[in-house]
């Protein structure tokens, strides 16, 4: 993080917020890595700005607040991306203070109250009675309570409005209201309250206590037929209420969270509940969504019934992402009629491999060049974790004429237009740095194969075997930025090639990657299980 001179800006973005919002803003990231040295420059800044998602879920006010009072001048700001906007000083700070530790006290009867339910709920026997209408309603929940991005959201838009294809009524139980999500789909938010801002992982649990009894009570009225909930840190709701009322109970499952952060984020606090919630939601499901074969090769090798598991990559809406979109707008905006576009889209994930980018484009370019090719543009659609590292390295990189752009997040309903907007779709995820296989679905893929455009990606488990090199895309070796460069320069000296890829690729994706086909094997699965 760069170090500002005294009485000088400040812009600080909190998580899930665009740092490209501002010009010179701290992201998030880089911010938790300076806190120490921040905290050492008493009223070093002015003004002092944070910015966040919403002033009712600000990230850790009991420790934020003191170090933005004692890096400004006497006052901060803190406002959020609806444009509410508060100005604090010492009394703000000293409430915050004061709700930490009240926080800290707590916190332990929350975690208690958990521990007895999943130890209750555990020793339930789960006698779920075989049921004749398997065409009833379905009940979906999720109870994380951060924003979903990126392919979060495209696969629960994609669950949702596939089950009103297939003619299921259906309800949604969230924290937030998804977008481009069916009209016919009964949608039920329920806020997350404004508590445990300190301890984040407290707030989550403490949300699924209230969503479950919500859910038991709406569902003792009025019982769906299945019960069918994205598997997440600390959720358990839609399990709760399924286990006590013994209604037919299906899992989503995309990995284990616990190793997720692990390995990907920050180890969990209370792991040791996560791993109680997890296993006993394994155990006692009917049926298990598993999005790659190495995902339900995990589960067995934990000790799930093969028997239970149906596994189905990820799918897209192909009437939605296809090569036909206006992509005018984006071209405009961006001035990329000249030259080869090369795009990626996604939220920056360790596991996404964007740190490589930097380096492929500047290998490309070196060889472009060499050729005498027209300049070319590299557009990183999206935000998350790991763009900051990435436009670091950028920046310190020559690309000679060509550019590369970094737009921040791209909202769900102009994906397909941005997507439209490139000539060639880059892929480059990572192996997992502890040597496990890569167990991901990326819902990328598919929409870059609906989207009618020539594709590099990584020859990486589940990708490789949905993407056969030199007929649906062109695959190198996960890391290999040679090889990955190399195959991206193909494309652009190969027309033919690159046309001939792209209508394989959509025809692969509209013949067995619709979300319609995704869920039409979920239900079969399911009738198969609990149906006479």
């Amino acid at each position: 993080m760069k170090l500002h001179k005294p009485q000088t800006a400040i812009y600080i973005c909190g998580p899930d917020t665009p740092p490209g919002l501002r010009e010179g803003a701290v992201s998030w990231r880089d911010f938790k890595k300076s806190f120490i040295s921040l905290a050492c420059r008493f009223r070093w800044y002015q003004p002092v700005e944070f910015v966040c998602r919403d002033l009712n879920e600000l990230p850790r006010p009991g420790l934020l607040f003191p170090l933005l009072y004692i890096i400004g001048r006497g006052t901060f700001a803190i406002c959020d991306l609806r444009g509410r906007k508060q100005i604090l000083g010492l009394r703000g700070t000293c409430f915050a203070i004061i709700l930490l530790f009240m926080e800290s006290f707590q916190k332990k009867r929350v975690i208690k109250q958990a521990q007895d339910l999943f130890f209750q709920l555990a020793q339930t026997e789960r006698v779920v009675p075989t049921i004749k209408n398997t065409e009833g309603r379905v009940s979906f929940v999720r109870g994380d309570i951060s924003h979903a991005i990126g392919g979060a959201e495209s696969h629960t838009r994609g669950i949702l409005n596939g089950l009103i294809v297939h003619g299921r009524e259906t309800e949604a139980h969230l924290c937030y209201r998804p977008d481009l999500i069916s009209s016919h789909v009964a949608l039920h938010v329920q806020a997350c309250p404004n508590t445990f801002l300190n301890e984040p992982e407290v707030r989550q649990i403490q949300y699924n206590m209230i969503l479950s009894k919500h859910l038991l009570e709406r569902w003792k009225e009025k019982r769906p037929a299945l019960v069918y909930q994205r598997h997440g840190a600390y959720s358990f709701a839609g399990f709760r209420g399924a286990q006590e009322l013994q209604i037919p109970f299906v899992l989503e499952y995309n990995g284990s969270e616990v190793w997720i952060t692990d390995n990907w984020g920050e180890p969990l606090k209370y792991r040791k509940l996560a791993v109680q919630i997890e296993k006993t939601i394994l155990e006692k499901a009917e049926l298990i969504v598993s999005i790659s074969d190495v995902l339900t090769q995990q589960l067995v090798d934990r000790g799930v019934d093969l028997d239970k598991i149906v596994t189905v990559p990820n799918g897209v809406d192909t009437s939605v992402f296809h090569p036909g979109v206006d992509a005018s707008s984006f071209k405009e905006k961006y001035d990329l009629d000249q030259g080869p576009v090369f795009g990626f889209i996604g939220s920056f994930g360790t596991w996404h491999g964007t740190k490589l980018l930097p380096e492929i484009f500047e290998k490309y370019c070196m060889m472009a060049e060499a050729l005498e090719l027209p300049p070319a543009t590299l557009v990183l659609y999206g935000d998350g974790s790991e763009r900051t590292a990435c436009e670091r390295d950028a920046s310190a990189r020559t690309f000679g004429k060509n550019k590369m752009i970094f737009t921040g997040r791209v909202e769900a309903h102009e994906a397909p237009s941005a997507l439209a907007a490139c000539d060639v779709l880059l892929s480059p995820h990572v192996s997992n740095k502890d040597g496990s296989a890569f167990f991901g679905s990326p819902t990328k893929l598919f929409e870059y194969m609906a989207s009618g455009r020539a594709i590099v990606a990584s020859d990486l488990d589940q990708i490789g075997q949905i993407l056969k090199n030199d007929v649906h895309a062109l695959t190198v070796p996960a890391g290999d930025t040679t090889a990955f460069a190399e195959a991206m320069l193909k494309l652009v000296q190969d027309h033919a090639l690159s046309e001939k890829l792209a209508k394989n690729a959509r025809r692969l994706a509209c013949e067995h990657y619709s979300w319609e086909s995704h869920v039409a094997q979920i239900l079969d699965a399911f009738n198969g299980r609990v149906a006479l």
